[in-house]
């Protein structure tokens, strides 16, 4: 196809010039791109021609990775030279026909970049463009030796899906396949438009296609299998931005996609222009329609956050006369959260003068002319609590409440590392706490003022409150008492309102009322004004009658009430759902649901770490660990570091420090916390001497070291970034048996050899009763069943070993290693309705262990010893670690908990997690499970520990 369009000067033009013409006002235009035929190493010669959109259904849209700058290579577009960045040049190469022009739409060429008005005017378009187009061609970047394997192996995996799944399960080529879906082109925000509104897409890679059907149709012959039982190959694909993009285009087609749902399926994914974070995907949307958001680069980001608040709120509104965008706050604080994680909106970051305090920090101030204060939205609040006391810790009610440590860190009597259950809810600085001073937002309730209560206490810094839920304007003593944080300057009396699904609670009151006079005794309720006085939190209900119903959001973000007991069926609607309808100004809106804890640019939270020692600074190897091995650390050194508050929240000492975990990775971090304890192989990685091909070595060896001497956490990026990881993989929970299976064999690829990890290496010999055949096996870990008849570890071990007998497959521990590594699996397949069942029964396992029921009669060392236990925590959306070790001879554990570190009851390490109707004792906490256990050779604790 030729392109026909009016000619137009194709004289030279300097590089500052765009080379493209004018498009019509008056009719909807395009440029397209005809790409000159010429052999792979001629110049690169284009002609760039204005045409009527519908040109479109007969050429190509490019849908590729724009690349770093700067623009290093030079093409030609109607004879003037033109830079484009070195990915684009390699697409056009191998696009270019050699005896036929070739016709395409490529963004940063057909649009003018540099015309603001333009491209708002083009990005609009975007949507038809890509879907009218006659193909998308997706460019990956040039050819290599994976992309054959991989292009191979989705060929072929296509010509025979899906009955030949089992037969490419453990096909070596899924590790092809996988580094192909790790390419930088796939974290594009613009993809997820690009491909899910194409009617035909193709993959390419230098010369090499292939279909988007190859990759749709290996995804859905595998989209209804548990996913316990894909092959490690398949669980990576299935995890893969690929596979998401396939899955979202499947669900366009079948509901639509809204806004919000697109932002948190791809909140992850990348782009140079914060802009792009929503406008990117504008083209697929069905919940905007004519009054959808305004595509506008000009726009400050605050009034982009701005816009996507306001046109949620009149959606809300008009969706339910139930409520007033109940929604809203979950929704500022996900948008502002998303936005912080941009470089762009971080430069942004300013202090707010409506902060009292200085920990607080508003990132991301509205900029605009027009005042953010006098535009109001109105969110319904779920719930109406009134303070009614700021408890002392030895008062009986914050013993009853547990809240008694909480209490003793907010006065600093405490640190932070020993706030025990209260840690998963309350950051070391507070974090979401705050006063507001001098804000417009308000509330109306009805309220007794009878009831508020007799004693007026005030408070100048964070305290504990406890609260009594408001029913119909009376506070509901009987019913619940709720148990949060108010900031400074609260008092009882106050109101405290929460959201739906929203970790914000704002603690409101009445201006006018006197508090220095009695109430007037009666029933009579009075409509009160309250203003806003600060952010505060609320964590639990202890309640003595049952709440009857939560709200919650379902999947497209509308309210859902759920029943939590029995109810008459003609009251289908709770009488007063939502008891208070808040309206705040935006700019207040943005302060009480600002991010509580700091972003890098790539959207993962970390701490502000102790980076050292720098290359240039770092001692010799050898002389750190004859230093920590051979000298006990000074008595008034640690006295100082026991001292501080701060570092007592990430250390009991050198050696005793946490590591972070910059996304889902608390396996990885449990498994290298207990390769530290271990001696053997912590002074082999300290005295090894990499080379400098082997960076996972070097990276463990630094981080052993950082460990070794820092009171403050450590980081595990280097490492996992020599693990081969990319940034996506650190926020995708995987599984502690497969890691530590992998990480033991690499590391023993290394300098280390395979000496530094035998002395953790088993064999076991396995005897199958039908063909009489039996087989050796070496080992690192075992798994083992905890569901449903093990109640114990024993029976789980006899049940491993085939005990008792005769069973089909029986097994026999012919070499035990010194360190004995347990996987216990807590579910089971039904085979009569092909369906997982998850066993929440009890399960105990004793701190010392004999397996010589289970072992050769000529192995007399058998007894061990536990020393650590991996917990996993049914938390949602993502389950939780929490690792305690014993790594010394003497009954001390420590549990490491996120960033921090801390003693150990012997109850938390036993008795609370043996499961069954033991959890339910622990105030409805969450189901722990006892995932992985640490045993040691009782005999050879001196030579492993210490």
């Amino acid at each position: 196809m030729a392109l026909q369009a009016d000619p137009w000067s194709t004289s030279s033009s300097p590089l500052d010039r765009y080379p493209g013409g004018d498009l019509s006002k008056h009719e909807p235009q395009i440029r397209l791109l005809e790409i000159l035929p010429g052999k792979r190493d001629d110049e690169v010669r284009c002609n760039l021609r204005c045409v009527n959109f519908k040109a479109i259904k007969e050429a190509d849209a490019l849908s590729y990775a724009w690349g770093h700058l700067p623009a290093t290579s030079t093409i030609f577009v109607n004879d003037a030279i033109f830079e484009v960045r070195k990915n684009l040049f390699d697409a056009l190469v191998h696009m270019r026909q050699p005896y036929s022009p070739t016709i395409l739409w490529i963004d940063a060429i057909c649009i003018n970049q540099s015309d603001i008005n333009e491209r708002n005017h083009q990005v609009q378009q975007m949507a038809d463009l890509f879907s009218l187009a006659r193909r998308v061609l997706v460019w990956l970047g040039l050819e290599t030796e994976n992309t054959q394997e991989a292009f191979s192996f989705l060929s072929n995996s296509y010509l025979h899906s899906p009955s030949n799944r089992r037969e490419v399960m453990d096909d070596p080529r899924w590790a092809a396949l996988k580094e192909l879906c790790e390419m930088e082109y796939w974290n594009r925000v613009w993809i997820v438009q690009e491909i899910c509104l194409a009617s035909r897409v193709v993959i390419c890679c230098g010369r090499q296609q292939i279909p988007w059907k190859y990759i749709s149709e290996l995804r859905k012959a595998r989209k209804h299998i548990w996913p316990q039982y894909h092959s490690s190959g398949e669980r990576d694909f299935m995890r893969s931005l690929p596979a998401r993009l396939d899955q979202q285009k499947e669900a366009r087609l079948n509901g639509g996609c809204t806004l919000w749902t697109l932002l948190e399926n791809f909140k992850d994914s990348l782009c140079q222009d914060v802009h792009d974070k929503i406008y990117g995907f504008m083209g697929l949307l069905t919940d905007c329609g004519s009054r959808g958001l305004t595509i506008d680069y000009a726009k400050p980001v605050g009034q982009l956050y701005r816009d996507v608040i306001w046109f949620y709120h009149n959606k809300f509104e008009e969706d339910s006369s139930l409520h007033h965008s109940a929604q809203l706050m979950k929704l500022s604080e996900f948008l502002q959260d998303l936005f912080c994680s941009h470089s762009e909106f971080d430069k942004r970051a300013q202090k707010s003068a409506l902060y009292q305090q200085s920990i607080c920090t508003l990132r991301g101030q509205l900029e605009d002319s027009r005042p953010a204060q006098s535009i109001f939205v109105s969110i319904s609040a779920c719930d109406v609590m009134a303070i009614t006391r700021f408890p002392d810790s030895d008062h009986p009610q914050a013993k009853e409440y547990r809240v008694s440590e909480l209490i003793d860190f907010l006065k600093g009597k405490i640190p932070y590392s020993h706030l025990g259950y209260w840690r998963d809810m309350v950051e070391s600085n507070l974090a979401g706490v705050n006063t507001v001073n001098d804000s417009q937002a308000y509330t109306t309730v009805k309220y007794n003022e009878y009831q508020r209560p007799p004693l007026v206490q005030k408070i100048n810094r964070p305290s504990v409150f406890i609260a009594a839920r408001m029913n119909n304007g009376y506070a509901d003593y009987q019913q619940s008492c709720v148990v949060g944080i108010a900031p400074a300057g609260s008092q009882t009396g106050d109101l405290v309102l929460s959201f739906v699904e929203s970790q914000v609670a704002l603690v409101m009151r009445d201006p006018t009322y006197k508090y220095d006079a009695p109430p007037e005794f009666g029933h009579e309720l009075k409509i009160s004004t309250q203003k806003l006085i600060g952010r505060g939190c609320v964590f639990s209900s202890h309640m003595q009658k049952k709440v009857q119903f939560k709200t919650q959001l379902t999947r497209d973000k509308a309210i859902e009430i759920i029943w939590l007991t029995s109810h008459d069926a003609k009251s289908v609607v709770p009488k007063d759902p939502f008891p208070a309808i808040l309206s705040i100004d935006l700019s207040t809106l943005q302060i009480v649901t600002k991010p509580s804890t700091n972003h890098l640019a790539s959207g993962f939270n970390r701490p502000a770490l102790e980076w050292f020692p720098s290359e240039s600074s770092k001692p010799h190897i050898k002389d750190v660990y004859a230093h920590r091995l051979n000298k006990a650390l000074d008595d008034s050194e640690f006295q100082k570091m026991q001292e501080n508050l701060e570092l007592r929240r990430y250390a009991l000492g050198p050696g005793y420090t946490a590591i972070t975990n910059p996304g889902s990775i608390g396996y990885v971090v449990s498994a290298l916390q207990i390769l530290y304890m271990l001696k053997p192989f912590r002074t082999a990685v300290l005295r090894a001497e990499p080379t400098p091909d082997q960076k996972l070595l070097t990276e463990l060896q630094n981080l052993f070291w950082k460990l070794h001497n820092s009171t403050l956490p450590v980081s595990p990026l280097g490492l996992t970034d020599a693990f081969g990881w990319e940034r996506q993989q650190l926020n995708e929970a995987q599984d502690f048996f497969e890691f530590w299976i992998v990480f033991l064999e690499r590391i023993g690829n290394t300098a280390l050899g395979k000496e530094s990890t035998a002395f953790m290496v088993g064999e076991v010999k396995t005897f199958y009763s039908e063909s009489g055949s039996q087989r050796d096996e070496f080992f690192y870990n075992l798994q083992v069943s905890a569901a449903p008849n093990s109640k114990r570890l024993e029976d789980s071990l006899a049940e491993y070993c085939g005990i008792p007998g005769p069973q089909d497959i029986s097994r026999t521990f012919k070499q035990l290693q010194q360190v004995l590594i347990l996987n216990t699996k807590f579910f089971q397949m039904d085979l009569k309705t092909y369906s997982i069942v998850i066993d929440t029964g009890t399960f105990e396992y004793p701190s010392e262990v004999d397996l010589a029921r289970y072992t050769d009669p000529n192995i007399t060392d058998t007894v061990y010893q536990l020393h650590g236990v991996v917990v996993l925590e049914d938390v949602k959306p993502t389950p939780r670690y929490l690792l305690y070790l014993r790594p010394r001879l003497e009954d001390q554990w420590i549990l490491f908990f996120k960033e921090t570190v801390s003693n150990a009851q012997r109850s938390e390490v036993f008795e609370d997690n043996f499961r069954g109707n033991n959890h339910k004792t622990l105030n409805n906490a969450p189901l722990r499970t006892p995932y992985v256990l640490v045993y040691i050779q009782k005999s050879r604790l001196n030579e492993l520990l210490g």
